[in-house]
Protein backbone atom coordinates (compact mmCIF):
# COMPACT_ATOMS: atom_id res chain seq x y z
CA UNK A 1 0.00 0.00 0.00
CA UNK A 2 1.27 3.07 -0.88
CA UNK A 3 0.72 6.64 0.92
CA UNK A 4 1.04 10.03 -1.15
CA UNK A 5 1.45 12.83 1.13
CA UNK A 6 0.22 16.51 0.44
CA UNK A 7 1.77 19.01 -1.99
CA UNK A 8 2.56 22.01 -1.14
CA UNK A 9 3.05 24.47 -4.66
CA UNK A 10 6.67 24.15 -4.39
CA UNK A 11 6.58 19.95 -4.91
CA UNK A 12 5.48 16.84 -6.20
CA UNK A 13 3.88 13.98 -5.01
CA UNK A 14 6.27 11.43 -2.66
CA UNK A 15 5.32 7.81 -2.43
CA UNK A 16 5.70 5.86 0.62
CA UNK A 17 6.41 2.31 1.13
CA UNK A 18 4.02 0.17 3.95
CA UNK A 19 6.99 1.30 6.73
CA UNK A 20 7.34 4.58 6.49
CA UNK A 21 3.69 5.17 5.12
CA UNK A 22 2.64 3.43 8.78
CA UNK A 23 4.95 5.73 10.48
CA UNK A 24 3.05 8.93 8.86
CA UNK A 25 0.04 7.51 9.70
CA UNK A 26 0.58 7.73 13.32
CA UNK A 27 1.42 11.48 12.84
CA UNK A 28 -1.03 11.97 11.06
CA UNK A 29 -3.53 10.76 13.50
CA UNK A 30 -1.50 13.81 15.78
CA UNK A 31 -2.64 16.46 13.66
CA UNK A 32 0.64 16.83 11.75
CA UNK A 33 0.38 17.38 7.92
CA UNK A 34 3.45 16.51 6.20
CA UNK A 35 5.08 17.04 2.54
CA UNK A 36 8.33 16.40 1.12
CA UNK A 37 9.92 18.82 -1.00
CA UNK A 38 10.76 17.50 -5.06
CA UNK A 39 14.23 18.43 -4.97
CA UNK A 40 15.98 17.36 -1.57
CA UNK A 41 13.46 15.40 0.26
CA UNK A 42 14.13 16.67 3.40
CA UNK A 43 11.25 19.42 3.90
CA UNK A 44 7.78 18.35 6.03
CA UNK A 45 5.03 20.41 6.25
CA UNK A 46 4.40 21.13 10.19
CA UNK A 47 0.70 22.77 10.53
CA UNK A 48 1.20 24.90 7.77
CA UNK A 49 4.95 25.84 8.83
CA UNK A 50 7.87 24.03 6.46
CA UNK A 51 10.43 22.85 8.75
CA UNK A 52 13.56 21.53 7.46
CA UNK A 53 14.02 18.29 8.96
CA UNK A 54 12.54 14.64 8.71
CA UNK A 55 14.64 14.19 11.61
CA UNK A 56 12.20 15.84 13.99
CA UNK A 57 9.34 13.85 12.71
CA UNK A 58 10.26 10.30 12.16
CA UNK A 59 11.66 7.51 14.20
CA UNK A 60 15.38 6.90 12.71
CA UNK A 61 13.88 3.39 11.92
CA UNK A 62 11.31 5.08 9.18
CA UNK A 63 14.21 7.79 8.14
CA UNK A 64 16.24 4.73 7.06
CA UNK A 65 13.27 3.11 4.93
CA UNK A 66 12.42 6.42 3.54
CA UNK A 67 16.36 7.14 2.53
CA UNK A 68 16.34 4.11 0.99
CA UNK A 69 13.50 4.07 -1.48
CA UNK A 70 15.10 7.69 -2.19
CA UNK A 71 18.32 5.91 -3.11
CA UNK A 72 17.35 3.57 -5.30
CA UNK A 73 14.77 5.34 -7.12
CA UNK A 74 17.80 7.90 -7.69
CA UNK A 75 21.11 5.95 -8.91
CA UNK A 76 21.33 3.13 -11.78
CA UNK A 77 22.89 0.43 -11.08
CA UNK A 78 23.54 -3.63 -11.25
CA UNK A 79 23.20 -4.57 -7.90
CA UNK A 80 19.78 -5.60 -5.90
CA UNK A 81 18.93 -2.30 -4.86
CA UNK A 82 19.43 -1.54 -8.50
CA UNK A 83 16.95 -4.29 -9.61
CA UNK A 84 14.44 -3.11 -6.43
CA UNK A 85 14.78 0.20 -8.61
CA UNK A 86 13.67 -0.99 -12.02
CA UNK A 87 10.53 -2.98 -10.49
CA UNK A 88 9.12 -0.50 -8.13
CA UNK A 89 10.10 2.94 -9.56
CA UNK A 90 9.25 5.94 -6.82
CA UNK A 91 8.43 9.10 -8.70
CA UNK A 92 11.42 11.99 -8.21
CA UNK A 93 12.51 15.41 -9.79
CA UNK A 94 12.59 15.46 -13.45
CA UNK A 95 16.01 17.38 -14.69
CA UNK A 96 19.10 18.13 -16.73
CA UNK A 97 20.70 16.05 -13.38
CA UNK A 98 23.29 13.92 -13.89
CA UNK A 99 26.51 12.28 -11.89
CA UNK A 100 28.67 9.31 -12.20
CA UNK A 101 30.63 8.45 -9.44
CA UNK A 102 33.46 5.93 -8.87
CA UNK A 103 34.32 3.97 -4.82
CA UNK A 104 37.91 4.52 -6.38
CA UNK A 105 40.11 7.52 -7.32
CA UNK A 106 40.81 8.22 -11.07
CA UNK A 107 37.30 6.93 -12.23
CA UNK A 108 38.31 3.13 -10.60
CA UNK A 109 36.01 0.61 -8.45
CA UNK A 110 32.36 0.53 -8.26
CA UNK A 111 30.05 2.97 -10.17
CA UNK A 112 26.76 4.64 -9.95
CA UNK A 113 24.88 7.20 -11.67
CA UNK A 114 22.58 9.26 -9.95
CA UNK A 115 19.79 11.80 -11.20
CA UNK A 116 18.38 13.00 -7.71
CA UNK A 117 19.19 13.49 -4.38
CA UNK A 118 21.09 11.08 -2.54
CA UNK A 119 21.02 11.40 1.06
CA UNK A 120 24.04 8.76 1.81
CA UNK A 121 26.06 7.04 -0.24
CA UNK A 122 26.29 4.00 2.29
CA UNK A 123 22.81 2.66 1.92
CA UNK A 124 23.43 2.60 -1.97
CA UNK A 125 26.76 0.33 -1.27
CA UNK A 126 29.28 2.72 -1.28
CA UNK A 127 31.55 3.63 1.82
CA UNK A 128 33.02 6.92 0.09
CA UNK A 129 33.04 8.74 -3.39
CA UNK A 130 36.35 9.06 -4.18
CA UNK A 131 36.10 10.33 -7.91
CA UNK A 132 33.02 11.72 -9.89
CA UNK A 133 32.10 12.84 -13.05
CA UNK A 134 28.88 15.41 -13.40
CA UNK A 135 27.73 15.32 -17.00
CA UNK A 136 24.78 17.60 -16.09
CA UNK A 137 23.70 20.02 -14.06
CA UNK A 138 25.45 21.34 -11.03
CA UNK A 139 25.67 19.56 -7.60
CA UNK A 140 26.42 20.24 -4.04
CA UNK A 141 28.81 17.47 -2.24
CA UNK A 142 28.51 17.04 1.65
CA UNK A 143 30.74 15.66 4.08
CA UNK A 144 28.61 13.79 5.71
CA UNK A 145 25.32 12.24 5.46
CA UNK A 146 22.39 13.56 5.36
CA UNK A 147 23.42 16.81 3.64
CA UNK A 148 25.33 17.88 6.59
CA UNK A 149 29.23 18.80 6.72
CA UNK A 150 31.58 21.05 4.56
CA UNK A 151 29.79 21.41 1.15
CA UNK A 152 31.29 21.17 -2.26
CA UNK A 153 30.57 22.61 -5.25
CA UNK A 154 30.24 20.25 -8.68
CA UNK A 155 29.74 21.43 -11.57
CA UNK A 156 30.37 20.27 -15.21
CA UNK A 157 33.63 18.36 -15.88
CA UNK A 158 36.18 15.65 -13.81
CA UNK A 159 37.06 15.18 -10.58
CA UNK A 160 39.44 12.37 -10.45
CA UNK A 161 40.40 12.89 -6.38
CA UNK A 162 39.13 14.23 -3.41
CA UNK A 163 41.20 17.50 -3.65
CA UNK A 164 39.58 18.16 -6.91
CA UNK A 165 36.11 19.24 -5.05
CA UNK A 166 38.13 20.13 -2.03
CA UNK A 167 41.84 20.57 -2.41
CA UNK A 168 41.51 24.94 -1.56
CA UNK A 169 39.51 24.31 1.46
CA UNK A 170 40.69 25.22 4.84
CA UNK A 171 39.94 21.76 6.16
CA UNK A 172 40.65 19.42 3.64
CA UNK A 173 38.99 16.13 3.94
CA UNK A 174 38.31 13.35 1.36
CA UNK A 175 35.12 12.37 2.51
CA UNK A 176 31.84 12.81 0.21
CA UNK A 177 28.87 11.04 1.91
CA UNK A 178 25.88 12.78 0.02
CA UNK A 179 25.03 15.28 -2.91
CA UNK A 180 21.52 16.59 -4.37
CA UNK A 181 21.06 18.65 -7.71
CA UNK A 182 21.22 21.97 -7.43
CA UNK A 183 17.73 22.95 -9.08
CA UNK A 184 18.03 26.93 -9.49
CA UNK A 185 21.16 27.32 -10.95
CA UNK A 186 20.88 30.35 -13.58
CA UNK A 187 24.53 31.57 -14.22
CA UNK A 188 23.34 34.77 -16.73
CA UNK A 189 20.20 35.95 -14.55
CA UNK A 190 22.01 35.55 -11.24
CA UNK A 191 21.37 38.21 -9.16
CA UNK A 192 21.95 38.64 -4.94
CA UNK A 193 22.75 41.11 -2.46
CA UNK A 194 25.00 41.48 0.47
CA UNK A 195 24.49 43.17 3.72
CA UNK A 196 27.42 44.45 6.22
CA UNK A 197 24.78 43.39 9.33
CA UNK A 198 22.83 40.27 10.13
CA UNK A 199 19.00 40.71 9.39
CA UNK A 200 19.36 42.36 6.20
CA UNK A 201 20.96 45.81 8.31
CA UNK A 202 23.53 48.02 7.42
CA UNK A 203 25.41 49.12 4.51
CA UNK A 204 24.32 46.78 1.53
CA UNK A 205 25.85 45.87 -2.29
CA UNK A 206 23.94 43.90 -5.36
CA UNK A 207 26.20 41.58 -6.97
CA UNK A 208 25.41 39.96 -10.43
CA UNK A 209 28.80 38.93 -11.50
CA UNK A 210 31.89 37.02 -9.78
CA UNK A 211 33.82 38.65 -7.49
CA UNK A 212 37.42 36.83 -6.64
CA UNK A 213 37.74 39.54 -3.56
CA UNK A 214 35.17 41.49 -1.90
CA UNK A 215 37.43 43.76 -0.62
CA UNK A 216 39.51 44.75 -3.42
CA UNK A 217 35.88 45.48 -5.46
CA UNK A 218 34.99 48.10 -2.28
CA UNK A 219 33.34 46.01 0.35
CA UNK A 220 34.69 47.46 3.25
CA UNK A 221 35.79 44.64 6.01
CA UNK A 222 36.19 40.43 5.41
CA UNK A 223 32.77 39.41 6.64
CA UNK A 224 28.85 39.81 5.16
CA UNK A 225 26.35 39.34 7.88
CA UNK A 226 23.45 38.63 6.11
CA UNK A 227 22.59 37.83 2.27
CA UNK A 228 19.52 37.82 0.00
CA UNK A 229 19.78 35.30 -3.39
CA UNK A 230 17.03 36.68 -6.17
CA UNK A 231 17.73 34.57 -8.91
CA UNK A 232 20.07 31.82 -9.27
CA UNK A 233 22.90 29.74 -6.72
CA UNK A 234 25.89 31.63 -5.52
CA UNK A 235 29.04 30.11 -3.72
CA UNK A 236 30.54 32.22 -1.31
CA UNK A 237 34.27 31.54 0.03
CA UNK A 238 35.82 32.21 3.39
CA UNK A 239 38.90 33.80 1.86
CA UNK A 240 40.06 35.99 -1.64
CA UNK A 241 40.35 33.89 -4.51
CA UNK A 242 37.67 30.81 -4.10
CA UNK A 243 39.52 29.60 -1.72
CA UNK A 244 38.53 28.23 2.28
CA UNK A 245 35.15 27.54 3.02
CA UNK A 246 32.48 26.93 0.38
CA UNK A 247 28.73 28.03 1.33
CA UNK A 248 26.36 27.22 -1.27
CA UNK A 249 23.26 29.72 -1.57
CA UNK A 250 20.29 29.17 -3.57
CA UNK A 251 17.15 31.27 -4.38
CA UNK A 252 14.95 28.35 -3.64
CA UNK A 253 16.29 27.76 0.11
CA UNK A 254 14.83 29.93 2.66
CA UNK A 255 13.15 31.85 0.00
CA UNK A 256 16.91 32.99 -1.15
CA UNK A 257 16.52 34.87 2.86
CA UNK A 258 20.36 34.20 4.47
CA UNK A 259 19.53 36.56 7.55
CA UNK A 260 22.74 34.74 9.59
CA UNK A 261 25.92 32.86 8.70
CA UNK A 262 24.02 30.07 10.45
CA UNK A 263 21.56 29.58 7.58
CA UNK A 264 25.02 29.33 5.60
CA UNK A 265 25.50 25.46 6.18
CA UNK A 266 26.22 23.09 9.34
CA UNK A 267 29.55 23.92 8.67
CA UNK A 268 29.51 27.09 9.36
CA UNK A 269 31.13 28.94 11.87
CA UNK A 270 31.75 33.12 11.10
CA UNK A 271 30.51 35.28 8.87
CA UNK A 272 33.60 35.57 6.87
CA UNK A 273 33.20 36.06 3.52
CA UNK A 274 36.16 37.26 1.09
CA UNK A 275 34.89 36.29 -2.24
CA UNK A 276 31.69 35.08 -4.52
CA UNK A 277 30.67 33.63 -7.93
CA UNK A 278 27.67 32.47 -9.54
CA UNK A 279 27.08 28.64 -10.15
CA UNK A 280 27.60 27.66 -13.76
CA UNK A 281 24.76 25.93 -14.83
Amino acid sequence: MLHTLERPNCCEPMALGSQAGELLSRALAHGLTFALHQACARCYLLRGKVVKSLEDAWTEQGIRAWRMQQSVAGYAGTGPAAKMAQTNPLPGPTGPWKITAYDQENFQGKKMEFTSACPTVIECGFENIRSLKVESGAWIGYEHTSFCGQQFILERGEYPRWDAWSGSNAYHTERLMSCRPICCANHKESKMTVFEKENFMGRQWELSDDYPSLQAMGWGNNEVGSMKVQCGTWVCYQYPGYRGYQYILESDRHGGDYKHWREWGSHAQTFQVQSIRRVQQ
